[in-house]
């Protein structure tokens, strides 16, 4: 027997290997359908493309999220609302991922660095790569901003203490306030990393 779905949005029925309505340009998949009710949500998608629409419809199929299509317009219950939501935003900004995984990269590499060079000047305040790593640490922690789930205050005053220790390798300080400068940050990035 060969195997028939049928569409979501005006029921007419298509070969299983069909990917959207000929008729209303819904995505054809099995999974659990919406019946009408008072908590839905609605996603008007008329600006996506087949392809675009039909992955939506899979993901969701895959999730177990019950839907319906009303032409170009995605219904959900208002429970599902914050996981379609965040599927919608992955298919249409897939760059925006690739950017917050990146800067998750980026961020915890850089305190990876933090803590390293700062734990080897606290031992040996003179340290040419530790030095070189640091104040690199620092220009970097200035232009990045807080990494992923870094408060906004922790973030600052981990700033300022990196502030301090570059500003006294600058100044050529004795050795002993740059290890004791670097105590404080490696301290202060210590449950960070």
């Amino acid at each position: 027997m060969t195997e028939v779905v049928t569409c979501p949005s005006c029921g007419s029925q298509y070969l299983a290997t069909a990917v959207s309505c000929v008729d209303c340009g819904a995505p054809l998949v099995a999974g659990p359908r919406l019946e009408p009710a008072d908590d839905e949500v609605g996603y008007e998608l008329g600006d996506w493309g087949d392809g675009e629409r039909h992955d939506l419809a899979r993901q969701i199929a895959d999730l177990g999220i019950a839907s319906r299509w009303e032409g170009v317009e995605l219904v959900v219950r208002e429970a599902d609302a914050d996981a379609v939501e965040e599927l919608i935003d992955e298919i249409d900004n897939p760059d925006a991922l690739a950017a917050e995984e990146d800067d998750a990269d980026a961020g915890a590499e850089l305190l990876s660095t933090l803590y390293v060079s700062s734990d080897v000047l606290q031992h040996d305040g003179t340290s040419a790569a530790a030095v070189v790593e640091l104040l690199e640490a620092a220009e970097q922690a200035a232009e990045l901003g807080p990494p992923y789930g870094i408060d906004g205050e922790v973030w600052r005053v981990l700033l300022e203490k990196v502030g301090t220790v570059a500003e006294l390798l600058g100044a050529e300080a004795a050795e002993e306030e740059v290890m004791a400068a670097a105590r404080d940050l490696r301290e202060a990035v210590r449950p960070l990393v």
